[in-house]
Parts: structure tokens; C-alpha cells; sequence
């Protein structure tokens, strides 16, 4: 009678595990001299001889190795198809949303505005280049005139002026057109003493020692009044001329005009209200608008100049009818 010996459930399981093991594991050590080889679960492993670890590596996905171990011992392993390496793929970069592509629209040059004389006569029509005069700056010589007399030139200029005569008297000649605007209309008591100062000295034969006086008189007036607005073209400017050789004969040809601004020698009506007489020695034209400015032409001796109205020192404004 055989006997009887007991154990744990859980030695029964160990037993049990064992003998699974060995039925699954096949170890072969005479294949070669360096790796021995087992077959597990329909697979190859092989593992060194010489290994301290006992760890065993899957090589079923070695075609050659599975062939030549089937054929010797007679097993029918399939080789496993290698996984290849692939190569980390780079996080993709966001893509900045597409901007709509906006052809610029094309810009027309800016060309200057430039309004001319329609009363020009045919002696200048032709003559002067509007696309040099800069309204920033004198032009100096924009066309050659058929006189040096600056008085003479604006005569000539348009066909609306009848007659214009010296610079001084212009501005109380008629032909020359309407009264718009002048610096010698607004005179204070200290003004009107003045003029009759400048006027007992020429008369007492002091009139080259009070050229510096009246130039300084005309200047203070200007300052006063400030630029004339609302220009057109064919306006008539009386213009200060400090290098002028005429001022005494301006100042006294223009006092003794007509009845005089001095009756008897003294201030009369007129003078004491606050009107003097005008003493300018040179004479413009407004001969264009560019780009809203309005350039005045006048002939210095010869010499024909494009003057923008801020450089120009205007004393007086007259409109031809």
C-alpha cells in the first residue's frame, strides 16, 4: 500500500507550474559552443553560455537563425517579421493662419495745382515755365521782359491793366482797378505823426537823412497789418523795396498827389483819419496760385521773380475790373 502524503494547495500549484514548464520549455545546448536555445510558447529564445544574469532573448524575429533551429530540430517555428526602427517624428509646428494677399493699390503722382493768368498777354503766354516756380522760394528769372521798369512789366503783363503809372501812385490810379486791401489805411496817431515828421524834413531839404525813417515806417505798418488774404491771379501788389534808390521821391510824390495829404503844409482831413498816402517803390503782379499759394511776379531791372506771398512784403492790394 502506497503513501499517503499531503501537501498545501499551494505547493500542488508550484508542482503543477513546474511540470507546465517543463512541457512548454525545450532547452537545447548543442547547437553551437556560444548560445544555448529553448523553445517557449512557439518561440525561440537563446541565451549565452557564459551568462551570469540567466537572461534568455526572444529571437524569433531573426528569419535565419529560426530556419536553421526548425531544421534541426524539427520544429516548425514562424519567424516573426521585424518591426523596424522608425525615426521620432518632430512635433508639427502650427501653421499662422493665411493672410489674405492684398495688392497695394496704385497711387497717381500728386501733380501741383497751378492756376494761371487768363488775361495774360501773348508777349508772355510762352515764356514762363509753371513747373519750376517754387512756392516756397524766390524763382528768379522766369522770363526775359521787354523793360526794367518793374511798373511797366505789370502793364504789360495783362491785358486787363489799362495803365499803371510809378509804383507810388498806383494804388490811387484807377486804370490799375479796385481798392482790396492796404497797410496805409490804418493809421494811429503815432503813424500820422510820423508821416508829418518825414514830410516837414524833405521839405526843409532833409530827405536823404530820413531814407532809414521811412523805410522803418513802412516796415512798422507792415508788421501791423500782416499778409493780405484771398489773393487772386491778376491782383496788382505794391511792394516794399528796402534796396530802392526812390523812397523820398515816393514818399513826396505820393503826399502832394492830387489835393495833397498836406494842405497848407499841415496833416489834412484825410491823413488825420487814419488814411496816409502810400510810399511803396515797387509794383507786382500775382501771376499764378500753385498749390494755394499765390506767387507774385515783378521785375527787379530785368530781372523777373517768382515771390511766394510769404516772402513777399505786399503793402497794398488792387483788383483789376
Amino acid at each position: 500500500m502506497g503513501k499517503i502524503i499531503k501537501i498545501t494547495e499551494s505547493q500542488l500549484k508550484e508542482m503543477i507550474d513546474g511540470l507546465i514548464t517543463e512541457q512548454e520549455e525545450k532547452i537545447y545546448t548543442d547547437f553551437d559552443q556560444v548560445y544555448d536555445y529553448k523553445l517557449q510558447n512557439n518561440r525561440w529564445y537563446a541565451k549565452r553560455k557564459t551568462s551570469t544574469t540567466g537572461k534568455w532573448y526572444d529571437i524569433t524575429d531573426r528569419p535565419v537563425a529560426v530556419q536553421r533551429l526548425n531544421s534541426r530540430y524539427g520544429t516548425n517555428v514562424q519567424a516573426a517579421t521585424p518591426t523596424p526602427a522608425t525615426k521620432p517624428v518632430p512635433p508639427t509646428k502650427p501653421v499662422p493662419p493665411t493672410k489674405p494677399v492684398v495688392k497695394p493699390t496704385p497711387v497717381n503722382p500728386v501733380l501741383p495745382q497751378i492756376q494761371k493768368s487768363g488775361s495774360m498777354s501773348s508777349e508772355y503766354a510762352n515764356k514762363i515755365d509753371y513747373t519750376k516756380l517754387d512756392p516756397t522760394k524766390d524763382t528768379m528769372r522766369i522770363c526775359k521782359p521787354g523793360t526794367e521798369d518793374c511798373s511797366q512789366f505789370v502793364n504789360d503783363y495783362s491785358t486787363k491793366i489799362k495803365y499803371v503809372g510809378n509804383a507810388w501812385l498806383a494804388y490811387r490810379t484807377d486804370a490799375v482797378g479796385k481798392k482790396i486791401w492796404s497797410v496805409f489805411d490804418k493809421l494811429d496817431n503815432a503813424d500820422i505823426q510820423s508821416y508829418f515828421n518825414i514830410y516837414k524834413g524833405i521839405k526843409a531839404g532833409k530827405g536823404d537823412t530820413l531814407v532809414p525813417t521811412i523805410k522803418s515806417l513802412e516796415q512798422k505798418l507792415i508788421s501791423k497789418s500782416g499778409k493780405p488774404s484771398n489773393l487772386q491771379v491778376d491782383d496788382v501788389v505794391g511792394l516794399f523795396y528796402p534796396p530802392s534808390t526812390h523812397h523820398v521821391e515816393a514818399f513826396l510824390g505820393s503826399g502832394e498827389q492830387g489835393k495833397g495829404f498836406y494842405p497848407n503844409g499841415m496833416p489834412g482831413v484825410t491823413l488825420k483819419s487814419g488814411i496816409g498816402h502810400t510810399f511803396n517803390t515797387h509794383v507786382g503782379i500775382v501771376g499764378a496760385i500753385k498749390n494755394g499759394v499765390p506767387l507774385i511776379f515783378h521785375n527787379i531791372k530785368g530781372n523777373v521773380v517768382s515771390t511766394p506771398l510769404s516772402l513777399a512784403n505786399v503793402v497794398w492790394v488792387k483788383r483789376p475790373v
